[in-house]
């Protein structure tokens, strides 16, 4: 689907497609890091449009605490909000730093939202800091552990593109430079191709939160292209 559609759907409709998505991860059927980002960008759509009335009506059928049927998908917006709120943004990013070195590069090219930003430091700077562990990289998890010190000291991240940059680089040392060179390439075109997207509208502007999921979601259709193609 083309990353614009994702800005006209009804939520409830997202809401559906993210709940299939967390489906298909329980049958195994997709990896990890796709669920985490399907939902966690959904849950940013919502929050940039989702209508006031949907929102008084989920506050009125949370009251009643019914059982909803299945089969009737406005009802169950609530349900399934229910089920989605583990997968949040913060959880999105931090398991796409885990599994997925791309993520950083396509923070790292420029391509940054409000939530990111707005997530705790300490906890972000932790994931980094086990990866490292895991990966038994002493020199980079004691610039970390500096870092991890520096950040507590303030309340936000001062720069999250270095941040980023600063750990594609050590996660892309593990690839040959042809295929590193390749890769970022790639995604400053895609990055590119989602602004320009993200930039049409039908007779209005779109919000910023609106224009980085356009990106995010063509990022996400180039991604899952480029790593079912692998060997």
């Amino acid at each position: 689907m083309v990353a614009i559609e994702y800005l006209t759907l009804p939520e409830e409709v997202l809401l559906l497609r993210a709940f299939d998505a967390k489906r298909r991860f329980v049958r195994r059927e997709v990896d990890n890091h796709l669920i985490y980002l399907v939902a966690g960008l959904t849950e940013l759509l919502l929050r940039a449009r989702i209508s006031l009335d949907t929102r008084r009506y989920i506050v009125a059928k949370r009251e009643e605490k019914d059982d909803w049927p299945e089969r009737q998908p406005l009802i169950s917006i609530e349900r399934l909000i229910r089920q989605l709120q583990p997968l949040t943004i913060e959880e999105a990013f931090e398991a796409l730093l885990h599994e997925n070195f791309l993520a950083a590069e396509m923070v790292a090219q420029g391509l940054e939202f409000k939530a990111i930003v707005e997530v705790s430091t300490r906890r972000r700077l932790g994931v980094l800091r086990e990866t490292c562990w895991r990966l038994r990289d002493e020199q980079t998890l004691q610039q970390l552990q500096s870092r991890m010190w520096e950040a507590g000291q303030m309340e936000t991240w001062p720069d999250l593109r270095s941040l980023a940059t600063f750990f594609f680089g050590f996660k892309s040392a593990h690839f040959p430079p042809e295929q590193r060179a390749m890769m970022s390439h790639t995604y400053r075109r895609w990055h590119q191709q989602g602004q320009e997207i993200a930039s049409m509208s039908s007779g209005r502007l779109l919000s910023a939160d609106e224009q980085n999921v356009a990106c995010l979601m063509t990022c996400l259709e180039a991604m899952d292209k480029w790593r079912t193609r692998q060997p």
